[in-house]
């Protein structure tokens, strides 16, 4: 029989339930099913927006411009997806390509004035999801779920930014041979 422990948390296979029920990564994942489901409705019924097209008018939103590749990586996204927020966004005029006067391959990404005033009408809709999702945890316990989750991020966007270089350095040896 084996025993699984995951944080405080100790399980023994036999034990009615999935093991993988005690994985964090599991946990993470069915709450993110479980939001996208719940709040994904309103987003698109209110205001006809993907989670996608909203992930990426928020960031634009703060960081713009901004290349479809830096979107990808900040969103942990792969390109398809990008592409076709990118592409929405743009035909309802809520973002414009802009080229790089330096790089003519890269185009910048910038969120216009309607881009702005849609993000302005959906952010009350996207804070009152925040405290409906919070309102089970108390401040400390909200707090501490926060650093928590922000370490998690730090930790693995470190992770794949080493990764990224070893593979552009990997690539560079691979021409250079």
């Amino acid at each position: 029989m084996r025993k699984v422990k995951a944080g405080n948390e100790r399980r023994r296979a036999t034990e009615p339930g999935p093991v993988t029920e005690v994985f964090l990564t599991y946990k993470i994942g069915r709450l993110r099913k479980i939001f996208d489901r719940q709040y994904a409705p309103q987003l698109a019924e209110k205001f006809g927006l993907t989670l996608a097209d909203w992930r990426v008018l928020s960031l634009l939103y703060t960081s713009s411009p901004a290349t479809a590749s830096r979107l990808r990586q900040r969103l942990f996204v792969d390109r398809a997806e990008i592409s076709r927020a990118l592409q929405r966004l743009d035909d309802r005029g809520l973002i414009r390509r802009v080229p790089d006067e330096n790089d003519r391959r890269s185009v910048g990404l910038m969120i216009t004035a309607k881009g702005k005033s849609l993000h302005d009408k959906v952010l009350p809709l996207r804070e009152a999801v925040q405290v409906q999702v919070a309102s089970c945890l108390s401040q400390a316990e909200l707090k501490n779920l926060h650093s928590a989750l922000d370490k998690l991020l730090d930790f693995h966007d470190r992770k794949a930014s080493e990764a990224s270089s070893s593979s552009r350095r990997k690539r560079a040896l691979d021409r250079d041979s």
